[in-house]
């Protein structure tokens, strides 16, 4: 039993020193590089933008699951059209072009009812409505960001004595990245909502256009067996 024991806190002394040995390095590099403006700047950015994108993809989330459970015609106890809905719309999928995007939307656009696909199509109407009056928004937004990164990270002092033309200038620069990106996310949301919304548009139309297809030759067959006809 002793030598077990001691074979086990040997085992975990020679782990500890592995771990040592690969993570001392790693704090080292960190603690030299939090006095390096670029490290910061780089790390500040990088950070902000995964915040950003979890929040973005919460409020999305947020925003489906009151839409789909107030809108649409399911039963709460089945959410398969609540997990087509979200794939359909906002999971990332990796492009495979324009028209097998188009085609594979469509297909599981086909899988609602017409009244679902409705307020799908009134949904998209509205979110795209909204990006296009609300483009200032996200302007101001990566404005905020910007400063207020800048503040975090002690470039932007709050003291007005305190400015001086390097101060200004690396706030300028964090508020043009964030400028930038928050352009990059704008036009993203806006094309994926705009080509959505002619997806289910396109979806809507053909459906009416089969369905009316299908009453024709429904009436047409109906007269041929009349003999009244």
């Amino acid at each position: 039993m002793e030598k077990w024991l001691e074979i086990l806190m040997l085992t975990g002394k020679v782990i500890w020193v592995q771990i040592q040995t690969v993570t001392t390095p790693l704090i080292e590099l960190i603690q030299s590089g939090a006095n390096n403006f670029w490290f910061v700047f780089a790390v500040t950015i990088v950070a902000g933008a995964a915040l950003l994108s979890l929040m973005i993809n919460g409020i999305t989330f947020y925003q489906a699951h009151n839409f789909i459970h107030r809108k649409m015609v399911i039963e709460s106890s089945q959410d398969i059209e609540f997990t087509l809905f979200l794939k359909s719309l906002w999971q990332s999928d990796k492009s495979k072009g324009l028209l097998a995007n188009a085609k594979s939307a469509k297909s599981r656009y086909l899988q609602f009812n017409a009244q679902e696909r409705l307020f799908v199509q009134t949904y998209l109407h509205q979110r795209l409505k909204f990006l296009r009056t609300n483009h200032p928004l996200f302007i101001l937004t990566a404005l905020l960001i910007g400063l207020i990164s800048s503040i975090a990270v002690n470039v932007l002092p709050l003291e007005a004595a305190a400015f001086t033309a390097e101060n200004v200038l690396k706030t300028t620069l964090f508020v043009l990245v964030w400028l930038f990106i928050m352009q990059a996310k704008y036009v993203s949301i806006k094309k994926q909502t705009y080509y959505h919304l002619g997806w289910m548009q396109e979806t809507n139309r053909a459906v009416n256009v089969d369905y009316m297809n299908d009453e024709e030759a429904s009436d047409t067959k109906e007269k041929e067996n009349n003999p009244a006809y």
